[in-house]
């Protein structure tokens, strides 16, 4: 599997080992995946967020107008059982963080479903899991 992703992201989420091919692999399943660093003209060209941690397929998926945090929520396959909903961080391309939402309001609409930028990063954290417990990225 090969995955085209922005230098920024690669620097963001680290790469685990060189491929002989150009670009890193990382262990995210039982076929490693090589990853290609994109320009900025490239990345802007092929928008994308980033979901990690609590979702059922976390990873990068293709960004469009007017997507959703629930829309990308739902394109990761929904939250895990361990997911801690009421706390779902966003971070923006420029790492500000946009916001810390409770998708529980959201869905239930009394609160608003905000609309994702190109390069979004969406952090789930976990109810009961060590790695979520520690602030590992610094988020």
């Amino acid at each position: 599997m090969e995955l085209c992703v922005a230098l920024a992201m690669i620097a963001m989420i680290g790469c685990r080992s060189a491929h002989p091919r150009g670009g890193s692999t990382a262990a995210v399943g039982p076929e490693p995946v090589v990853v290609t660093a994109l320009s900025t003209d490239e990345a802007d060209k092929h928008p994308h967020i980033y979901i990690s941690r609590q979702v059922v397929k976390p990873g990068f998926y293709t960004w469009s107008d007017g997507m959703t945090l629930t829309d990308a929520i739902h394109s990761a396959g929904g939250f895990t059982k361990f997911a801690t909903v009421n706390h779902v961080k966003v971070i923006r391309r420029d790492n500000s963080v946009a916001g810390i939402y409770n998708c529980h309001a959201i869905l239930s609409h009394r609160a608003q479903d905000p609309v994702l930028l190109p390069g979004d990063r969406i952090f789930v954290v976990g109810k009961e899991s060590y790695f979520d417990s520690m602030d590992i990225f610094g988020l």
